[in-house]
This record gives C-alpha cells, structure tokens and sequence, in this order.
C-alpha cells in the first residue's frame, strides 16, 4: 500500500528557526484597534447619520467602510492573511457591539437618533437586530479564537513533509497554527501520534464532538497499542458510514512529523469503509494536514500545523462555503488541540477514568 504514496514528500523542513513571537503573532492592541473602527464607525453611522433620517442601513454601511479601510491597511503592511483576518474579525464584532450597547442604552430610556424611526416597531426590529448582532459576535469570537494561536512569518516559509502532495498554486486555502510546549518534542509525540477518532481522540472538545455525532473520547495517557502510525494508515474523524477522515502520507517519529491526506481524486475510499471526504456540490475535494514538533532548547519545543484544502469547480461562493462551514470548526478543534498538548506538558490536564 506505500507504494500509492510515492509522491511523498522528499524535502527536509527548515528548521530549527528562531521561534519568538513577532508581528505575526497576535497583538491585543492591534484588536482593540480593529474592534474600535468598526464600533466607532457603526456609531457615526447610526447616530450622526442617522440625525438625518437615513436610519440603521448606514450604520452598517459606514461600519463596513471602516472595516474595508482597516483591512486594506494591514493588507499593505502584511502578506500574512491571518492578520487580513483579524482586522476583519475585530471589525464586524465591533460593529455588532455597538448595536448591542445601542439597545440596551435605548431600552434604558436613552433618546438614541439612529432608533428614532423605529420606536413604534421596538420588540420586532430592534430585537431582531440584537439577534442578529449577538450571533456576529459569538461567530467572530470562535475565529478569532482560533486564530490566535500563530506561526512566526519563519515557520509560514518551511517547506514541511506532505506539502508536494499538491501541484504549486494548487490549493485554494490554508489553515496553519503553532503553539510553543513546555516539553521536548520527545516527550509529547507519544501522544499525538496515538490521535484519531478509533484511538486517543482529537485531544479537543470531545463533548461538543459528540453533540454533532462524532464518536470521540480523549485519552490523556500514552497507549503503546496506538504508537505504531504508519503510511496507508486511516485516522478517523467520524466513523461509519459518515467515514470522514485522512490517509496518512509518511511518519517519522524520530524527527517528530507526519504527514497526512485526504483526496477524492487519487484516494476515493479504502477496503474498510473509509472515505475521502467530497462535499456536496463539488467535483473533487482535497487537502493535506502536516504536522511537526522540534526542539528550541530549555526543555522546550515549538508544535505547528498546517492544512492545505484544493477543490473544484474553483469558485468565491465554495471558498467562502469552506471557509465559514469547515474552516470554523477546524480552527476552533485545532486551537483545542494545542491547548490540551500544553496542558500535557505542563501536567495540568485532569484524567478521569474514562479518559485514561
């Protein structure tokens, strides 16, 4: 069966690098900025704008204009589309909130111009809007808590095992992240190279898992029984007959990496009832999850990921689809992840007998 992955990948990841945090790493001054523009921007046009009688569609005009602004800005000082994210996040969260304060502070008895021409109609489209609102929030606080564990711009350029499974230009998207452990990397890939849905879990939020079927109970002890990965091997995310997982493409547990695929064009199933995963609509569906852990010296190691996603037809509308659909879950199940292999290392983690 190795012999369907003969494509693997060949070149060695660069590394080690330097790995402290640098622009590309989250900054809680930069998001209040980005949150502020487009709560300020929401607020000129709900309240200035809406003294001349154009009401609640030019708050979220002028809101969308700051977020524009906020984005095409971090667009010029970074390449890093993280950071293209996060104004936008922080953006429409602000927005959002401004809707928020606007109705409590109206329902308060506050004489609020962007709400004078619809007093009459207050439990109809004000609660509508505070809704609406609170579900932008909630949305854009999983994204921006799934972004928030980064790669320095150095780890964004290695070449990692896995990454040739693609042609050059091939993929549409990428999801990366990294996360430093207070451990060696010898130390914390026993567990995660046990992780798959049949074995030690997805080491996340595995109630939430279950509560959208995913069979999924986390191990937080080493299984010998799980050590042993391999290429050809299937890791699960969902059992039968959903079957969503990836094939492994190599493994190195010496240098601390795998490498793994899922491709409805080159590998549509297996003789165990596993599948590549082909979302409804698209004529082929792929993408390729690579991991690696080094050692960055005291005792300490850098774990970082990165998945590539390919499909056709290539359209915006099923980029977007992903992106929202796949892309928030992955973000928020992949953050989960580093954290719980943080708490591993810092032996934090609580084991109870069901997840030995």
């Amino acid at each position: 069966m190795a012999t369907r992955y003969e494509r693997a990948s060949k070149q060695d990841p660069v590394g080690p690098i330097d790995p402290k945090y640098t622009k590309q790493m989250t900054s809680p001054a930069r998001d209040f900025a980005y949150w502020a523009t487009g709560f300020v921007c929401a607020a000129i046009g709900g309240l200035a704008i809406g003294m001349l009688g154009l009401g609640q569609l030019w708050a979220v005009l002028l809101g969308i204009v700051g977020i524009l602004l906020a984005w095409t800005l971090t667009s010029i000082y970074t390449k890093y589309q993280e950071q293209r994210a996060d104004s936008v996040t922080m953006g429409v969260i602000g927005i959002a909130s401004f809707y928020i304060c606007e109705f409590i502070l109206v329902n308060l008895g506050v004489n609020l111009p962007s709400f004078s021409q619809f007093n009459a109609d207050w439990f109809g489209w004000h609660v509508f809007i505070l809704v609406v609102a609170i579900l932008f929030v909630i949305f854009n606080l999983l994204w921006v808590y799934g972004e928030y564990l980064k790669q320095t711009p150095e780890e964004k350029d290695m070449v990692l095992h896995g990454d040739d499974w693609f042609e050059p230009g091939e993929p549409q998207l990428r999801l990366d992240c990294g996360i430093t452990l207070d451990c060696t990397a010898d130390e914390i890939w026993p567990y995660m190279v046990q992780s798959g849905q049949s074995q030690a879990g997805w080491y996340s939020f595995d109630w939430l898992e279950k509560i959208f079927t995913f069979d999924i109970t986390n191990h937080y002890t080493i299984h010998t029984e799980w050590q042993d990965l391999k290429p050809g091997d299937y890791q699960w995310f969902h059992q039968a007959p959903f079957s969503i997982g990836e094939w492994v493409t190599e493994h190195n547990p010496e240098e601390h990496y795998w490498a793994a695929h899922s491709d409805s064009r080159k590998d549509p199933n297996g003789p165990n009832d596993e599948k590549a995963l082909l979302m409804p609509g698209f004529k082929s569906f792929a993408w390729t999850w690579n991991w690696y852990v080094y050692d960055i010296g005291g005792g300490r190691c850098r774990y970082i990921q990165r998945c590539d996603c390919a499909f056709t037809p290539k359209t915006t509308l099923r980029k977007w689809f992903i992106a929202f659909l796949l892309g928030t879950a992955s973000i928020v199940m992949c953050h989960g992840y580093m954290s719980c292999m943080q708490r591993i290392a810092r032996g934090t983690q609580k084991v109870t007998d069901k997840h030995i």
